[in-house]
C-alpha cells in the first residue's frame, strides 16, 4: 500500500551527539520507509487499541526504537497521544501506553479510503 500521504515532520532523525550507527541508520530513512513505519503504526492502533512502543514493535515486526519514532512523528502530527497509563515493558520497566486521537482515526479512514480508490486493496 503506498501511505506516501502520511505528513512528515522536519525533526531531525539524529542528534550530532548520536553515535556513527545512528547515522548509518538515519541516512537510510527515505520518506517511504518513514511513511510505512508511520502507517503500521496507526494501524496498529486503529485495529488494536492502545498500546505501548514496545507492542507497536512486536505487531509490526519493528525495532523497539524505530517503532517509537514513527509514533513520536504521528504524535507531533496530532494523529496519536499518551493515555496517561503505562505498562510494564519486557524489561519490567513502565512504558507508555499510546491511543489514536480522533484527528488519526480520520486520516488513517482517509488512508485507506484513498488506497482503495487507487486499486491497491
Amino acid at each position: 500500500m503506498s501511505v506516501e500521504q502520511l505528513t512528515l515532520d522536519d525533526a531531525p532523525l539524529v542528534r550530532r551527539s548520536d553515535p556513527d550507527t545512528s547515522h548509518t541508520a538515519a541516512a537510510a530513512q527515505t520518506p517511504q520507509r518513514r511513511s510505512r513505519g508511520q502507517f503500521l503504526v496507526l494501524t496498529a492502533l486503529a485495529n488494536h487499541g492502545p498500546l505501548t512502543d514496545f507492542d507497536h514493535a512486536q505487531i509490526n515486526g519493528l525495532g523497539q526504537t524505530s517503532a517509537g519514532k514513527r509514533r513520536l512523528e504521528l504524535q507531533r502530527q496530532g494523529l496519536v497521544e499518551p493515555t496517561g497509563q503505562r505498562r510494564p515493558s519486557p524489561t519490567g520497566s513502565p512504558a507508555k501506553v499510546w491511543t489514536i486521537t480522533s484527528t488519526g482515526m480520520v486520516r488513517y479512514h482517509e488512508l485507506l479510503r484513498s488506497a482503495a480508490e487507487r486499486g491497491e486493496w
